[in-house]
């Protein structure tokens, strides 16, 4: 199953509209951490919840000789 059928991950349109939200600081976020992994939980309202994982990026490492 690809991302676009996936029914757990949020629709393109609600991670653009509530993104957008986010940058601005305009929503209250709430981290979770269950299974070894973060995950951040927004509330869109009375019984919907927007969650999105939270992954890291590994810093690159150094090349010798430069």
């Amino acid at each position: 199953m690809d991302d676009k059928n996936d029914p757990l991950s949020p629709a393109p349109s609600l991670l653009r509209s509530w993104g957008k939200r986010i940058a601005k600081g305009r929503v209250p976020m709430i981290p979770v951490f269950v299974g070894g992994s973060w995950s951040v939980q927004i509330p869109r309202g009375n019984k919907r919840v927007l969650r999105l994982n939270v992954t890291s990026r590994k810093p690159k490492t150094p090349v010798e000789g430069s």
